[in-house]
Order: C-alpha cells, then structure tokens, then sequence
C-alpha cells in the first residue's frame, strides 16, 4: 500500500553541515530545478518546485539532517507531501468528514434506541462515501505530483553526491514487488 506521504533515511559520509552547505550551494546555481529555504537551525531544508511550475498538487520534499549515531557521517531523513496549504486543507477536511460522521452515527443510534426513526443513519453511508472520495483525490493528487517529487528527490540526490533513492511514491505497487535495496539507503516503515 502506498504510503500519504513517503518517508526515506539516506545515510551519507558528511557531516551536517557540509551536507545542508552542498544544498545551499546547490539552491544559489541559476540553473538550479527547484527552490529551496534553508531553517535557522541549518538542519531542516524545504524543497519545492520552481514557482512557475507549481500547480495545485505540486510536492514538497522536508529534509532533516542529523549526525550519524557512529559520527561518521549524517543521516538524511526525507518527508515527500504536498504543499502545506494543500496537506492542510485535506487534513482539516478529513477531520471534519470524520467528526461529521460520529455526530451523525450517534445521533442516528439514539433515535434507533428510543425506537424512533433513525433518518440520522441515513448520513453515514454519504459520509463515508465522501471520506473514499476524498481518498481517491489525493490518491489522484499524488500521481499528477509524481512527476515534480521525482525533480525534487533527483536533485537531492545530486546535490549531495548520494546514492539513487528507489522511487517508491509512483510507478510501482510495493504490495506486488519489494524494492531492490540499495548501499546507504533504508525506508522508514
């Protein structure tokens, strides 16, 4: 099953700082696919796609970097979603579908308990309907950003000489085949 938003862990031979500078370096080039702002901390880096690019669905790709646990190296964590204003909107639409959906099964249990006539119940089959529905649209979503996630976890890729990361968001079913491992390389479950 594919995951809302990936997560991946690439393990580098750098240090943090030298990895989130080869970033930094990499977003100032004029030739550079995609935009990218580095936090305060100089440890989380947002990517996304050239303004002129996005489009509603386009994805974002959070970088958080941390030392290895050996201090050998660093360790990349790797969160691929939509935009913040997107992933809000589909998660606070969930959330209301959700408590939409237990005031209405509630309700309609009462009035089945007091032997009245649970017209309440008839809402939760609409509300679920809506909830797959609203499913199927992000899933839709995800497919139209497959294109734009692969430029922003390419460019990583390059940016910080790391080994290809498997492109687990599209293109495959991972229920059906399991990823071919790669050195340095491991997914978060």
């Amino acid at each position: 099953m594919r995951r809302m938003r990936p997560r991946f862990r690439l393990s580098v031979p750098m240090t943090p700082a030298e990895v989130v500078a080869r970033l930094e370096e990499q977003l100032n080039r004029p030739d550079c696919p995609c935009d990218g702002a580095v936090a305060a901390n100089h440890q989380v880096v947002e990517l996304r796609v050239l303004e002129r690019d996005r489009h509603f669905w386009s994805p974002a790709l959070s970088v958080t970097v941390a030392e290895d646990g050996d201090g050998r190296g660093s360790v990349v964590h790797g969160l691929v979603g939509p935009g913040p204003n997107v992933w809000t909107l589909f998660a606070m639409t969930y959330m209301g579908l959700l408590t939409l959906l237990m005031f209405v099964g509630i309700f309609g249990l009462v009035q089945w308990s007091l032997g009245l006539h649970a017209w309440g119940l008839y809402g939760v089959p609409a509300l679920i309907l809506a909830l797959v529905l609203m499913y199927g649209l992000s899933r839709i979503g995800q497919r139209l950003a497959a294109p734009q996630t692969f430029v922003l976890r390419d460019f990583l890729e390059s940016a910080i000489g790391a080994p290809g990361i498997e492109r687990s968001v599209t293109g495959r079913n991972p229920d059906r085949e399991s990823p071919a491992p790669r050195r340095g390389v491991e997914y978060d479950s």
